[in-house]
């Protein structure tokens, strides 16, 4: 009888082992190694993306010192509002991969971002991904012309978050002193397509989408003037507004949201101090979206760069 309780529990000991060993391939297969090899061995794989206030990366290792098996962890701090953290691992040296998203309308941008940590864990908070509950794949390009390295599907922000409708123009604000008013405004699509000199016939060009709006402003008082201004989605939280000193803002996230922010950088003439305002203006009508105006271009030498300061609006 003692024997057959042993043989017993040796069954059941050896059924919890092949559970467990089972569990864990299990889980294995559902964690997908997201990693580009450039030709040179470097590398950069990406270990997890988070939307939320604060992020932690916890990882165990093997080591020769007791106990043996460490625990090494990374946090992100504490910020009043929740932001898109990418935790990666990298090995590269001289040219870092170009990040890009691909939502689920179809839009394609590059994204904006800024390292946080610098350790053997890569970690840099994102800006201009949606926040409206969508799957977006986050891409990793080796260079521009080239195509996704890397593709990592994701839907951090479970449910949408309700935007503002577009404001009636014409806006009036006044602040410190300046009165600003944007009386309309002007969209226009573009589809640039750029193709290497001396190109064979059947070489396919590469294509770059472009939206430009032009605003309608008047400034008062007179010793006031425009001196920049920018336009981009509501869930672009990027810190970087440069004042372009150009009279068209080029937007550079998704083309297909209900609403949009712009914003207008001006400047007093002689005291050079400066205001920024914003405004929530209506998108690019459908018609630019779906049938952009195209314009081709040439370029020499390779890899091509991104034209993104290139801008044309008559």
């Amino acid at each position: 009888m003692r024997s057959l309780r042993w043989w017993m529990l040796w069954v059941a000991l050896g059924v919890a082992a092949l559970a467990v060993v089972a569990w864990m391939m299990h889980l294995a297969s559902q964690n997908k190694i997201y990693q580009h090899t450039f030709p040179d061995g470097s590398y950069v794989r990406i270990l997890r993306l988070d939307y939320a206030k604060q992020s932690r990366f916890v990882r165990w290792r093997f080591d020769k010192t007791f106990p043996f098996i460490h625990r090494d962890m990374h946090e992100t701090p504490l910020s009043f509002q929740p932001r898109y953290i990418l935790w990666a691992e990298c090995a590269f040296e001289d040219y870092p991969p170009q990040g890009w998203v691909r939502d689920s309308h179809g839009c394609e941008y590059p994204v904006t971002s800024q390292p946080l940590s610098l350790s053997s864990f890569y970690c840099e908070e994102l800006y201009n991904l949606p926040t409206d509950g969508q799957k977006v794949t986050l891409q990793l390009r080796p260079s521009y012309e080239q195509p996704p390295g890397l593709e990592y599907p994701v839907q951090c922000v479970k449910e949408p978050v309700a935007y503002p409708a577009p404001e009636r123009l014409p806006i009036t604000r006044e602040q410190g002193g300046v009165r600003l008013t944007l009386r309309s405004i002007r969209w226009k699509g573009v589809l640039q397509k750029w193709y290497r000199q001396n190109h064979k016939a059947s070489e396919e060009p590469t294509l770059y989408r472009q939206f430009i709006v032009k605003p309608d402003l008047q400034v008062a008082p007179k010793t006031w003037k425009v001196v920049g201004m920018g336009v981009m989605t509501l869930y672009n939280r990027s810190p970087d507004r440069p004042a372009n000193g150009m009279e068209v803002a080029l937007l550079q996230d998704c083309w297909r949201q209900p609403v949009y922010r712009l914003y207008v950088v001006v400047q007093e003439l002689t005291t050079r101090r400066r205001e920024v305002f914003e405004f929530l203006i209506p998108p690019p009508p459908a018609e630019q979206i779906e049938h952009p105006e195209e314009h081709i271009l040439y370029y020499t030498g390779s890899p091509l760069i991104p034209p993104r300061g290139f801008v044309y609006f008559p």
